[in-house]
């Protein structure tokens, strides 16, 4: 049968009876192959299938441009079965061949032209298989980046919004199997459009260190140079003004809730926030500071509390060794800085020059015996015989001091000092002079 090299019209073409079509095909060969060589311009097609529904017909069921299966025989294959392979490439098998500017593998386009369609897709992949096998994997879609040449830029799936000529932004950019959307109609920004969204961490590996989700900016995201700022991560949100609350309700920007049912030995240690900032070998550095926390109540706000951090400590088990609210660990073993301190607390109000209440406020519910000590010092040393210091007055320290004092001899401090004579028992203040003088009852 000749073939029209142009335009061919066929009902069937079959190689073999059909009871000979599973033994046609030998090592090499093809039940169907065309070759040519295009020598024009503007290109044009090596097999090419037109098919249109018959004028009056309702289609019902599928109309498809070419339709093939590959299908196993009676034996167990350890090959590859593809229903469909092509390949464009920029040279032949011995690299005869010239630059190209667009080279695809596969082009598929959906055209609705003018009419009305309820379901339009580019493509659809469907995997399929009866009740009684086993597939080990299934994947919908695996891209591979099999090419050695150099790639300047490479994406796996790369979403576009079309031509100019006649493009359409997506609604949303992925949508799950869930129904879960995700959107990336602004540049630069992924917004995540279901309710709620779950993370879930895969199986923790073997190595010492475990680390469910990572985030990366060390070398492109720190840049930032003349009053600018970087961050790394950053939250944000706002309760819109048609959105008061009521009754027992909170908002957070972030919250964490951990809980243990494993009997874990003295060693173990679970931390809701564990930070670690460092300054290496040849940084220069203004401050540095493991956390910043900041609360601000705005010109025209209210809110009947302020607080700059809560800590709230609670047990109802049991607790062996400690039960404390905050624990500051000291460890400077370098060079001794200009000041030093646990703890500094600074009234800063610039706008009204006003004292506050205390610098430390202790209280108790009234429903307890309060406190054992208000300030324990015990297994602490002093540098300086003087443990506290209240003031300065001419240069001079007003202390709380504590040894072995002895009446009308000199202090070394400021008037209106005090000595406790741990020795003797004696209480000491130092006079206008800065001498001892022992207070007797």
């Amino acid at each position: 049968m000749a073939i029209d090299p142009y335009r061919t019209h066929l009902t069937k073409l079959s190689v073999g009876s059909s009871d000979e079509r599973t033994t046609v095909v030998t090592s090499g060969e093809s039940l169907f192959e065309t070759y040519g060589t295009c020598a024009i311009a503007n290109g044009t097609s090596g097999v090419r299938s037109d098919v249109t529904q018959a004028i009056g017909t309702a289609l019902t069921g599928n109309l498809r441009g070419a339709y093939f299966v590959a299908t196993n025989g009676t034996t167990a294959a350890t090959g590859t079965i593809r229903g469909l392979e092509c390949k464009a490439r920029a040279a032949d098998s011995s690299n005869t061949g010239a630059n190209v500017a667009t080279l695809e593998g596969a082009y598929l386009n959906a055209d609705a032209k003018t009419k009305n369609v309820t379901l339009m897709r580019g493509a659809q992949i469907v995997l399929d298989g009866a009740a009684g096998g086993t597939t080990t994997t299934a994947v919908g879609l695996e891209i591979n980046n099999n090419a050695s040449n150099t790639q300047t830029t490479a994406y796996g799936i790369s979403l576009n919004e079309g031509s100019s000529s006649g493009k359409h932004t997506y609604n949303y950019d992925i949508r799950f199997q869930t129904g879960a959307l995700v959107d990336n109609a602004t540049s630069g920004k992924l917004n995540f459009l279901t309710t709620y969204y779950y993370f879930t961490c895969a199986s923790r590996a073997s190595s010492a260190y475990a680390y469910g989700y990572t985030i990366d900016g060390s070398d492109d995201m720190l840049t930032g140079g003349d009053a600018q700022k970087s961050y790394l991560f950053y939250l944000t949100a706002s309760r819109p003004v048609t959105a008061a609350a009521t009754g027992d309700s909170n908002d957070a920007l972030l919250r964490a809730n951990f809980n243990n049912y494993a009997a874990n030995d003295a060693n173990f240690i679970t931390r809701g926030i564990n930070v670690s900032m460092g300054n290496r070998s040849g940084g220069v550095m203004g401050y540095l500071e493991g956390a910043a926390l900041g609360v601000n109540n705005r010109s025209g706000s209210t809110s009947s509390n302020v607080s700059g951090l809560t800590v709230t400590v609670e047990n109802y088990g049991t607790v062996s060794d400690s039960f404390g609210g905050i624990d500051i660990l000291m460890k400077n073993e370098a060079a001794v800085a200009t000041t030093e301190y646990g703890l500094r607390i600074r009234n800063e109000n610039n706008s009204i020059g006003d004292s506050v209440g205390a610098a430390i406020k202790i209280t108790d519910t009234g429903a307890n015996t309060g406190f054992d000590y208000w300030l324990d010092c015990y297994g602490a040393t002093a540098a300086t015989v003087a443990p506290i210091r209240l003031g300065q007055t001419s240069g001079e320290d007003i202390v709380i001091a504590m040894g072995d004092f002895a009446d009308g001899a000199d202090s070394g401090f400021a008037p209106g000092s005090i000595g406790l004579d741990t020795t003797n028992g004696l209480l000491f203040v130092t006079d206008s002079a800065g001498l001892w003088q022992q207070v007797t009852v």
